[in-house]
């Protein structure tokens, strides 16, 4: 039993002289240096800001040197900025934090690849280093895009069509894009800002970044029905963006009869066929598949058109057609009036003519028999009668 006591007692002591032997573990550092985003991605040429917070977790407050510790060759000396100042110090309160900025500059030289900037901040409470990381990508080459929602718009002519279109630049360099435009004859394209009513010709966008246009395409009131392509381009150098976009035309169909002098008068004899021209025009830009012709007369006239009903007549076409017009018999002399009238599909246009109807020669030369043979009756009985 005596022994057993001993082994342990000599075991304790063992243990006890080891941990004496063993090194002190470090206290951790009561100054932080870290950064919310410590690996960045940059382009040559670039700027950039990275945010640091320096953390001073011991119970006194006091100030922290801050050192750029690493930087990469042929690169510029980045340097702290706090409150507008470059600074070289920042006091930290006890148990406080304070935020500083470090300002890089990217040489634009630079090969794509991985640079470290390895940072310090010491203070008496401890001594804390960050490395920050920017990662140089790979530039993009040069190239642009034309993009749209709606690439198809439809409406009448005469109307204004508005596109909204993206111009996007994927390179990595700010670019001045001149804007052109291949519409049809009698077209016209403008291009807008996205922003603003007034007109360009160029527009520069950042790289990797888009700017949007309106383009404002302005139809002839004539154009014909149909779907037309208008071509738009933006080029910088080299580099070009091209877009199609169509427009609808939806055409519209108008009539018009009148006669082809443009004269809505005409003298007609009572009983007797008097023919003439009409004129029926198609002046919209839809074709007509059926044009029907009608009349309004007075009482026992009669009109007979040569073509009671004209088919396909197209946009602009001009047809005349054949009337015959006949007064009543017993017309008395003077002015009547016709109404002539083409009709389509709820459409119509309608010409009043006016008519002047004389009595027929056989009526008159009847007549002036009849006063001949008065004349002579009285004659007749003056001679007779007039010398008793």
């Amino acid at each position: 039993m005596v022994r057993v006591g001993r082994l342990f007692a000599s075991l304790a002591l063992a243990l006890l002289l080891l941990l004496t032997l063993l090194p002190a573990a470090p206290a951790a550092a009561a100054i932080t240096l870290s950064s919310k985003f410590p690996g960045l991605t940059v382009k040559p040429g670039q700027r950039v800001t990275v945010a640091l917070q320096v953390t001073n977790t011991s119970g006194t407050g006091g100030v922290v040197n801050l050192e750029v510790a690493e930087v990469p060759r042929g690169w510029e000396q980045p340097v702290f900025r706090g409150d507008n100042f470059n600074v070289t110090q920042v006091y930290v309160h006890a148990g406080g934090s304070e935020t500083v900025n470090l300002d890089v500059r990217v040489p634009e030289d630079v090969k794509p690849g991985q640079y470290r900037i390895l940072l310090r901040a010491e203070g008496p409470q401890g001594t804390s280093t960050l490395p920050i990381t920017l990662t140089v990508a790979q530039p993009r080459p040069a190239a642009a895009r034309l993009t749209t929602q709606y690439p198809a718009l439809q409406g009448a002519a005469g109307a204004t069509f508005e596109f909204r279109v993206d111009l996007h630049n994927d390179g990595d360099t700010k670019e001045t894009f001149s804007l052109v435009a291949k519409a049809p004859e009698g077209w016209e394209v403008i291009f807008h800002p996205g922003y603003d009513s007034k007109r360009i010709a160029t527009i520069p966008v950042e790289g990797g970044s888009s700017e949007t246009l309106n383009v404002e395409i302005k139809t002839p009131n004539d154009a014909p029905a149909g779907t037309y392509t208008v071509d738009i381009a933006a080029q910088a150098g080299e580099m070009v963006a091209t877009l199609q976009l169509q427009v609808g035309i939806l055409g519209r169909a108008e009539l018009d009869i009148t006669t082809p002098s443009g004269r809505l008068s005409l003298d007609a004899v009572a009983g007797k066929e008097t023919t003439f021209q009409v004129q029926v025009q198609n002046k919209g830009t839809a074709p007509l598949a059926s044009v029907s012709l009608s009349a309004t007369t007075p009482p026992n006239w009669t009109v007979t058109f040569a073509e009671q009903e004209l088919k396909d007549l197209g946009p602009g076409e001009v047809r005349d057609v054949q009337v015959t017009l006949k007064p009543d018999a017993k017309a008395i002399a003077g002015d009547y009036v016709v109404t002539l009238r083409a009709s389509s599909s709820g459409l119509s246009d309608s010409a009043e003519l006016r008519v002047t109807v004389k009595t027929s020669t056989a009526w008159g030369l009847v007549g002036a028999a009849v006063v001949i043979a008065a004349l002579g009756g009285v004659g007749w009985l003056f001679r007779t009668y007039g010398r008793r």
